[in-house]
């Protein structure tokens, strides 16, 4: 792609620093401090020096999360990529734009007025600004374009939220439609639920979010059934899909939790959104798993502390697990691996990366089941 910049999200007491461009004339198509990466210059380098050049304000690298962030755009008629970078400070900085004939003004804004006036292809950004709320224009705007799905609820104030093939086509990846895969809100934009963020196969990973260490990561057994999403609705616990709250697989889900494991409801935490592999007969599998009927535990998602809950944190609650797999010597000799009758694994890394590896004779069935 020839159009790749980099940029910071500058956070500061609740505010994030946005710039005016010359060429926007209304104000109502702000950005962060982006621009081109040059070559050989790293992503982190090119956000710091373009962040300098269109705001006055150096940012020393240690005041920056070195874990990159996307906003990726690959349709037919427009190609764009932006690698950003989060730097959280906590006094003010003088903010003199170095090139005033391209940029008007620079400063920092709270969420109410970025939303107004950040261009809606930089709206994820507002996610690290305040991570319990969906912005409500970008949501909107994605749905209207055919990017996500939105589903009531048929009893309770709730949404969820699903990316769809056209999303995938066309690769509008952000923070937003990576975590709009079974994300639940109330009606209000809030975020209640937040599911396992997208993730993909190495191969189809941007080369700068590949993980620099792949050989140290932990490894788990990928099943081949259903994502389950738990939710709370009074007090008493549901399952979700990715885009439905009453698809077949969430009511076979939700049966199942309350047949096979209602003395475990009480240790659930309404505060975690818990994952599962939904498992039966009657679903389409690629693996044949006989007359199992169960949900196998993935893990979950503390929505106070904004975190992964690993299998190892969950000690108490009874019910199967997905297994962890033991270690392997490299990256290499894993993806040599391919098992009969198994999808595959998934590695989890350390800053909360997961990448996907699907067995061939996985792959070589379900093209030929499913094409």
């Amino acid at each position: 792609m020839k159009h790749v910049s980099a940029g910071l999200a500058i956070i500061c007491q609740e505010k994030i620093l946005l710039v005016w461009q010359t060429e926007d004339n209304d104000g109502r198509h702000l950005s962060i401090p982006k621009g081109l990466i040059k070559p050989n210059e790293s992503p982190l380098r090119a956000a710091i020096r373009e962040t300098f050049e269109e705001t006055g304000i150096r940012v020393s690298p240690d005041d920056v999360n070195t874990k990159p962030f996307l906003m990726n755009v690959e349709t037919k008629a427009f190609q764009r990529r932006i690698i950003y970078f989060i730097a959280r400070i906590e006094k003010y900085p003088e903010v003199i734009p170095v090139d005033q004939t391209e940029i008007r003004w620079a400063g920092f804004l709270d969420y109410v007025e970025a939303e107004k006036c950040l261009q809606l292809s930089q709206q994820s950004v507002l996610l690290h600004l305040n991570a319990h709320r969906l912005p409500a224009r970008a949501s909107e705007w994605l749905c209207l374009n055919g990017y996500l799905t939105k589903v009531e609820h048929h009893e309770a104030d709730l949404l969820i939220y699903n990316y769809t093939t056209r999303c995938k086509k066309d690769r509008i990846w952000d923070e937003i439609t990576f975590w709009c895969r079974g994300l639940i809100t109330d009606c209000n934009n809030n975020i209640k639920y937040r599911p396992i963020k997208k993730f993909f196969e190495k191969e189809q990973m941007y080369r700068h979010f590949i993980p620099k260490d792949t050989d140290k990561f932990q490894l788990f057994e990928k099943k081949d059934g259903a994502l389950g999403i738990l939710y709370w609705i009074d007090g008493l616990p549901h399952i979700a899909t990715r885009g439905s709250f009453n698809s077949l697989q969430a009511i076979n889900g939700t049966r199942i939790l309350y047949t096979k494991y209602s003395e475990e409801i009480h240790k659930l935490k309404d505060t975690y959104t818990y994952f599962f592999e939904i498992v039966y007969p009657k679903d389409r599998h690629v693996v044949d798993y006989g007359n199992t009927e169960d949900l196998f535990l993935i893990g979950a998602y503390d929505n106070i502390g904004q975190r992964d809950i690993l299998l190892e944190e969950i000690t108490d609650i009874c019910i199967p697990k997905v297994r962890q797999i033991p270690y392997y010597n490299s990256w290499n000799e894993l993806l040599e691996v391919d098992k009969e009758n198994e999808e595959g694994y998934v590695a989890y890394f350390n800053d909360g990366t997961r990448i996907k590896i699907k067995f061939s004779s996985y792959k070589k069935k379900y093209e030929l089941l499913y094409g």
